[in-house]
Formats: structure tokens, C-alpha cells, sequence
């Protein structure tokens, strides 16, 4: 079913295509910056991470199962950032006796010792997930003396735990699309200054998908259909707030929203966190955000650019290689509409 010569292309496309980011980036700096400062963040943890991930009791029973422990919140987000189709769970755990403190639709205040983990894996067959899955890595974001410390852990063959990884990775991965067809990605595993790359704002580590307007949303839980800040609110991650004065961001496969709302949805989510005017791409004018007014988002004169480099698999910058299909089809859709 998958060629191994396939596989083996994948992967010199993968190197080549991440020379080409390096030179570039390098190129950008200097040019950006007159060669005398680093454009790159390099995070500065002030945490010292457990060798391996089980030593943080994020998982009950086997480890593969992804079952977090009590004190281990899952959440999820309107539309996830591509990363050439890997599944993906988000869990939140904040200390005991702490809450977040919600001060706009944007990210929370976090209190100290707050961990955010993402796991990424794929189902062997989307059409069947009771098949198994292969789980990759998973990365942790710790607040820390009001500074965020981050982590990769990569999960072993067997899928029993991760231990943490520094210097990135790559791995062909095999699996079996919702249609049938099978596919193949030379997955990439980034090392600490990767996540430092999106993970910046004014120069500085943020978490970049739990903001208040992403995380309002309803999704199903234990059979029921229920507003996950009203489930955050049982579980004591926030406290007592107005649910109506959050704002929300549509969920890009939602037809009963407009092509621009779905289409500015998917930009911000996938986008923004490089492109606006705090993110690592700051200087090339764009603001993809999702509450940026469309005058000012600079979308209609880089529409051709964007669409280029997603048919590549440039883009977003780091964790891809294939092209979005759903997400190219939905911005053609859109830039369509636009002069």
C-alpha cells in the first residue's frame, strides 16, 4: 500500500524544504534586522523537565489509552492548526486552589504552575480509530515566575512513555485517510526553538490556541452536548463568569457561518500566531487575526502567496508537508469573493 521509494522521497523533500526555511529565516533576520540580531526566540526555561513523561502522572492505566488522570482537564478548540492531518489531545491542569482569570476573549491569565499538554497521534485506519493509533509527541507548556518553559516528549515504539527530546525528529508515518486512501508524511518532531518560533509574541512565550473565545464552545462529553467553559467552571479551571460577554470563533467546517467568518476563522487559528503584529512574521505587515478588521489584514494582496505556499506545504511554517486540501478549497472559496 505505501511505497517505501515514496517514503524515502518524502523524507529529502522534508530536508530539503527545511534547508530552504533556515535560509530563509536566516536571510529574513538579517535583512530585518541588519545581521545583528537574532530573530529567533530561544526559550529560556526556567523549569527542569522530568526525563520522561510519565513522571508527571498525566495518564492513567496504559499510557496508549491517552486517559488523563483526575487532575488532567481535556479541552478542545473550534478548528485545529494543521499539522499534515495528526490528531491531536489538548489537556489543561492548573494548581490546586487556583482558577484562570478571565480578562477578555483573549488568552487568560494563567496562574503559576499551570501545565498545558498536546499530544499528537494518528489513527492506523480513520475509518475504524478501534484499530489503534501510533502516538508521536507530546508537548508541554509550564508557567513558571510569570514565564512560560517549554518541553517535546516523544513517544516510544512500544507506546508505553515519552522521554523529552530536544533536538527534534523525523519520522515516516503511515495511515489510512476517513475516505480509504492511504497516505504517508515524513512527520517532524521540532526541537525547543521550533516551538519557540510560533509560540512568541513581542519576544516573549505565550500559549497560543486556549484563548477565551476559542475555548467557548460547546462540544460532546460523556453523550451529552455541553458548553465546555460551563464544564471548566464544574471543574474549577475558571470561576464564576458571564458566559454571554465571551466572544467565539466559528468552527471552519460550519456551513451555517459565512465564507468570510469560516475562512478568517481557519487564518487566525493557522496563521495569526506568526502573522500579526506581535508574531515572529510581524514585519511583513499582515494581521490574520480573527477580530482584525478586513481592511487591515493585508489578506487581499497576499491572497495568491497564501495559496501558493499551502499548495506547497510551506505553510503554516513548521509541521507540514502536505498541502490542506479542506483548507486550500475553503480560502479559494474565499479569496474568490475578494478584489
Amino acid at each position: 500500500m505505501f511505497s517505501s521509494r515514496h517514503n524515502i522521497s518524502s523524507r529529502r523533500s522534508k530536508h530539503l524544504r527545511a534547508l530552504l526555511t533556515v535560509l530563509s529565516v536566516a536571510f529574513m533576520a538579517c535583512f530585518l534586522h541588519s545581521c545583528g540580531t537574532d530573530a529567533l526566540v530561544s526559550p529560556q526555561n526556567t523549569v527542569t523537565f522530568a526525563p520522561n513523561l510519565s513522571e508527571y502522572g498525566i495518564y492513567q492505566g496504559s499510557a496508549s489509552a491517552l486517559q488523563p488522570t483526575e487532575r488532567f482537564v481535556a479541552y478542545s478548540l473550534p478548528s485545529a492548526l494543521f499539522t499534515d492531518y495528526a490528531e491531536k489531545q489538548r489537556l489543561i491542569r492548573v494548581p490546586d486552589g487556583k482558577q484562570l482569570t478571565v480578562v477578555s476573549d483573549e488568552l487568560p491569565d494563567f496562574p503559576d504552575g499551570t501545565m498545558l499538554v498536546k499530544t499528537f497521534f494518528y489513527f492506523h485506519d480513520k475509518r475504524d480509530t478501534a484499530k489503534g493509533k501510533r502516538i508521536l509527541e507530546t508537548r508541554l507548556l509550564v508557567k513558571n515566575g510569570e514565564q512560560w518553559s517549554v518541553a517535546v516528549y516523544r513517544w516510544n515504539d512500544a507506546q508505553t512513555d515519552a522521554t523529552l527530546h530536544t533536538s527534534g525528529f523525523d519520522t515516516n508515518v503511515d495511515w489510512i485517510d476517513a475516505s480509504g486512501v492511504g497516505r504517508t508524511t515524513a512527520y517532524h518532531i521540532p526541537n525547543n526553538r521550533e516551538c519557540a518560533t510560533c509560540h512568541q509574541a513581542n519576544g516573549t512565550i505565550l500559549p497560543i490556541g486556549p484563548k477565551m473565545r476559542n475555548l467557548n464552545l460547546s462540544h460532546a462529553r460523556n453523550g451529552a452536548v455541553v458548553s465546555q467553559l460551563q464544564h471548566f467552571r464544574q471543574r474549577g479551571v475558571i470561576g464564576n463568569i458571564e458566559l454571554l460577554r465571551i466572544g467565539s470563533v466559528p468552527r471552519t467546517d460550519d456551513h451555517s457561518v459565512s465564507l468570510q467568518e469560516r475562512s478568517r476563522a481557519y487564518l487566525d487559528i493557522n496563521c495569526a500566531h506568526c502573522h500579526s503584529t506581535t508574531g515572529y512574521a510581524a514585519d511583513q505587515g499582515l494581521d490574520f487575526r480573527y477580530a482584525t478588521p478586513l481592511g487591515e489584514t493585508g489578506i487581499a494582496a497576499s491572497k495568491n502567496d497564501i495559496l501558493a505556499r499551502m499548495q506547497s506545504g510551506s505553510m503554516p511554517l513548521l509541521g507540514t508537508n502536505l498541502a490542506d486540501r479542506d483548507g486550500i478549497a475553503l480560502l479559494t472559496a474565499y479569496f474568490n469573493t475578494l478584489p
